[in-house]
């Protein structure tokens, strides 16, 4: 992890905090992280109490939180979400 990720972890951490984390089943694909604007754009995937696999969701950070973009879980593999952010990242005009 680096400096980048550290800080957006420091700036919210209920969201990123271990216990949150392990309550919504939540992993973080840090790797995707990519400037937006002035946020972040990055995938998540969840896995529900019921569910059988993951599900992946964009998400972006900002200095108001962390929201969802195009919908909760809304992408089966971790391949489609990452084409849902460059897809976002494109209409934003691109990563900055």
């Amino acid at each position: 992890m680096n400096a980048t990720w550290n800080k957006i972890k420091s700036d919210h951490p209920i969201w990123f905090s271990p216990a949150t984390m392990r309550f919504f089943r939540s992993r973080i694909c840090y790797s995707t992280l990519q400037r937006s604007g002035d946020g972040w754009l990055f995938v998540s995937s969840e896995q529900g109490p019921n569910q059988r696999g993951r599900r992946y969701t964009v998400r972006r950070v900002d200095a108001d939180g962390v929201s969802t973009v195009g919908g909760f879980q809304a992408y089966a593999s971790r391949a489609a979400a990452i084409v849902a952010q460059r897809r976002e990242l494109a209409l934003a005009g691109g990563a900055k």
